[in-house]
């Protein structure tokens, strides 16, 4: 089986195997405690909502960060009650939290041996990131993961840009988790 190994240095280009590279996963631009959206549109190499950080954050998980969300923000999942699979769940850039299992994304591969499946450990193997057919749709986590018939928008397919080479996005700054920074409370036991 082979084993994604990414990078954290690298920009990467995402696309799926229904628009191949001349399409890209792409975002919008994030506000300091907004959200925003991600989508599949036409790639454009100088924009920067097309370049994409691929972070371990533990030996089977990973975070997903564009450039244009910024190092505060990272692919999450979220519910969203006019998405018209079951899953009800969409993705999106969102603040970093490093605890949140919907901020934290295993990247599997399929046996075609050139693509490869992004599950998210909120949502679990059973569902699959995916995107509607069509232009402009969004994309959801599937819960149809069956390997037959394929369903291009599931097959993700990844190539290097660039080096970062910034220290925003440094692995070190950001999924070091620092103790001095969390409050301090005082109970009876402790004074």
């Amino acid at each position: 089986m082979a084993t994604f190994n990414a990078d954290s240095n690298t920009w990467y280009h995402i696309t799926n195997s229904g628009v191949g590279f001349t399409g890209s996963l792409g975002s919008a631009s994030a506000s300091d405690n907004g959200a925003a959206a991600v989508f599949i549109h036409a790639f454009n190499a100088s924009d920067p909502g097309d370049s994409w950080q691929i972070l371990p954050i533990s030996n089977t998980t990973l975070a997903i960060r564009s450039k244009l969300g910024t190092a505060r923000h990272q692919l999450d999942v979220n519910l969203n009650p006019m998405e018209s699979d079951e899953s009800r769940t969409q993705p999106r850039l969102a603040p970093i939290d490093m605890l949140s299992k919907s901020q934290q994304w295993t990247i599997q591969p399929w046996t075609d041996g050139e693509s490869w499946k992004l599950q998210n450990l909120a949502n679990g193997t059973s569902y699959n990131l995916d995107v509607h057919p069509g232009v402009g749709e969004p994309l959801f986590m599937s819960g149809t993961t069956e390997e037959l018939p394929k369903r291009e928008g599931q097959h993700w397919m990844f190539s290097s840009m660039s080096a970062i080479n910034d220290r925003a996005f440094s692995t070190s700054e950001i999924v070091r988790l620092d103790y001095r920074q969390v409050p301090y409370r005082t109970t009876d036991a402790n004074k």
